[in-house]
């Protein structure tokens, strides 16, 4: 078995995507538990907004069961997010290791690390939507400020023809696929693997694994799994998006289908304030946050419920329909957790009255805050629909599917279809 360790909900879920796209079966789980009935199993950690402390004591309950299992694969944020060193520190001295390869960057994605220096897009990182984050705002592009205060280990960025030094932990430069494999090609079993899916997804390959082939059996899949915006359209109008994200997807209003699903946006990214601007040209509701919950005016509870119940009779005319904060960054931490405990507490009203096939969740926090409320605690992955953009069993019922990316991924290229 190979153990995943993910700083949050949408990391776990996109590695346990990767196992699958390698004909791999595998869960990811929110709580500890030394049960494991698949080949990787990833377990959210949810660190990534803990202190050091909080953190370093988390992944160190976690890491020791894990590796009686098999190997561990620590996966951190690609760009670097959260008490890292702490927890990279805390899983060396568990599992008794001296380096730690550190390879986050996913070039598939247009992120690179190069002279010491992280680039999405070709933009160094502080001139990105990155800058904005509320939680964990890049103001520099150099890799070892990203880092944050060093610990007791040495911390080195080293190219990928360079050689490793004995001890400490290496941030792994990378600008292609080629990249990748070479760092993966370095692992030896007095190195911890840490970083992105696309270094888990080398690593997978150096050790033989295989793509699994396009087409998925009829056995792997329930019917109602395939959401709705996997119909394609042989004319597809395609939107922007990366290269490794060339997946035609199709949302279709007003269909005279009993598949409903309900697609709930926790991100404030440009890409997020792009597609939903496109959901309104092509006709689907789009039911953002209440003016008066945004202010903080009125009576909470009586706007929430305002607001489920717009949703609820928009779904009684749509078969998909789309809800969001729908407002630009919210720099103040505290009204950006008080917004999106909003947008999760109208969701959950609406599912209590209204039965839903799919549910998408866009943004990490907003994903882990409805898994959290509804119990599930084993997800099984059931496909990747793109790069970081998975679909999951939740709660054992495999007749409500949970499909989920980070806020700061692009949704797959998507194909509009007016009735």
């Amino acid at each position: 078995m190979i153990g995943v360790m993910a700083d949050d909900l949408t990391g776990a879920a996109e590695v346990g995507g990767v196992a699958w796209r390698y004909g791999l079966s595998s869960e990811v789980h929110t709580a500890p538990t030394q049960v494991f009935n698949a080949e990787v199993v990833a377990i959210d950690t949810d660190t990534r907004g803990c202190s050091g402390d909080e953190a370093a004591r988390r992944v160190k309950w976690v890491a020791t069961p894990l590796r009686k299992q098999g190997w561990i694969y620590k996966k951190v944020d690609s760009v670097l997010r959260g008490p890292v060193l702490a927890e990279l520190e805390a899983v060396l001295a568990a599992l008794r290791l001296n380096r730690a390869l550190v390879v986050p960057a996913n070039p598939g994605l247009g992120r690179v690390i190069r002279d010491g220096h992280y680039f999405v897009a070709g933009k160094p990182i502080n001139e990105t939507d990155f800058r904005n984050d509320p939680h964990h705002p890049r103001v520099s592009s150099h890799v070892l400020e990203m880092l944050g205060p060093r610990g007791s280990e040495p911390v080195f960025v080293c190219r990928p023809d360079q050689a490793l030094p004995p001890r400490g932990i290496v941030v792994g430069e990378v600008g292609s696929r080629a990249d990748l494999v070479s760092w993966a090609a370095k692992l030896d079993e007095t190195i911890l693997p840490v970083g992105g899916a696309e270094f888990f997804s080398a690593i997978l390959e150096t050790n033989g694994h295989k793509l699994r082939s396009k087409t998925v059996r009829s056995d792997e899949v329930d019917e109602g799994d395939a959401p709705a915006f996997d119909a394609l359209d042989p004319n597809p109008i395609r939107m922007k998006a990366s290269r490794s994200s060339e997946l035609s997807v199709a949302i279709q209003p007003g269909m005279d289908s009993p598949s409903r699903s309900i697609f709930v946006c926790g991100s404030a990214a440009s890409s997020a304030m792009g597609f939903l601007s496109e959901c309104r040209k092509r006709g689907l509701p789009v039911l953002g946050l209440p003016p008066d919950l945004m202010r903080g005016a009125g009576t909470a509870e009586r706007q929430v419920r305002g607001w489920a119940e717009d949703v609820i009779n928009a779904l009684k005319r749509h078969s998909q329909v789309v809800v969001a904060i729908d407002k630009p960054w919210v720099q103040e931490v505290d009204a950006s957790q008080r917004l999106g405990k909003h947008l999760i507490d109208m969701v959950m009203r609406v599912m209590e009255r209204e039965k839903l096939n799919t549910i998408y969740v866009e943004g990490g926090a907003t994903a882990a805050a409805l898994v959290h409320l509804m119990g599930w605690s084993r997800l099984k992955i059931m496909r990747e629909l793109a790069p970081g953009v998975v679909t999951m069993g939740a709660g054992g019922d495999r007749k409500v599917t949970l499909t989920i990316k980070p806020g700061s991924y692009t949704w797959p290229v998507a194909v509009w279809q007016a009735r």
